[in-house]
C-alpha cells in the first residue's frame, strides 16, 4: 500500500468539538482499512485568504487549525477518504499527497537475520568486535636505541 499525507484545515472550534473532528477524520480512514501512522498538529494559523463554503452566505474563514495525518491505504480508498474530508462540514480544506520511498533501489530485506537472537546475529557480532579492546602498541623509538635501566 502507498503512504500518503493528508492535511486537514479545520474552522476554528472548542476543544471538545476539535477532537470529535479529529476522530471522525481518523475514523474514515480506518473504516475504509486505511492504517493511520501518525498525527501531526501544524497548530492554529492564518490563512493567506478568506476562504468560504459553496453555500451562499456562508460564514468567511481567516484561521484555521491544520492538521497532518500519515496513513497508507490503496488510492481508490485515499480518494473516498478525501471526498468525505471534504464534505465534513467542520473541515475547511483536505489535501492529499502521495510519498516517496526513502527505501534504495538495492535494498534487500534482513528480517530473517533480525528474528536471530542478537548473539547470532551477523550485525549485532560486528558491534561486538568493534567494541573489544584492542592491543595497544606502544612506539618505543627506533630499534637500534639502547634501552635505558
Amino acid at each position: 500500500m502507498p503512504s500518503y499525507e493528508l492535511v486537514l484545515a479545520i474552522k476554528k472550534l472548542q476543544t471538545p468539538e476539535l477532537t470529535h473532528c479529529l476522530k471522525r477524520a481518523a475514523n474514515f480512514i480506518l473504516d475504509n482499512n486505511g492504517i493511520l501512522r501518525k498525527i501531526e498538529n501544524l497548530g492554529l494559523k492564518q490563512l493567506h485568504y478568506k476562504i468560504s463554503n459553496p453555500i451562499p452566505n456562508a460564514k468567511r474563514y481567516t484561521s484555521a487549525y491544520f492538521f497532518l495525518y500519515h496513513l497508507d491505504t490503496s488510492p481508490t480508498i485515499m480518494r473516498k477518504v478525501h471526498e468525505d474530508c471534504i464534505h465534513d462540514n467542520d473541515m475547511i480544506k483536505a489535501y492529499y499527497v502521495k510519498k516517496e520511498s526513502n527505501l534504495p533501489d538495492n535494498y534487500t530485506c534482513t528480517l530473517e537475520d533480525e528474528m536471530k537472537p542478537p548473539a547470532l546475529r551477523p550485525s549485532v557480532k560486528q558491534l561486538i568486535e568493534e567494541g573489544r579492546a584492542k592491543e595497544i602498541e606502544y612506539d618505543m623509538g627506533p630499534q637500534n636505541a639502547k634501552q635505558i635501566l
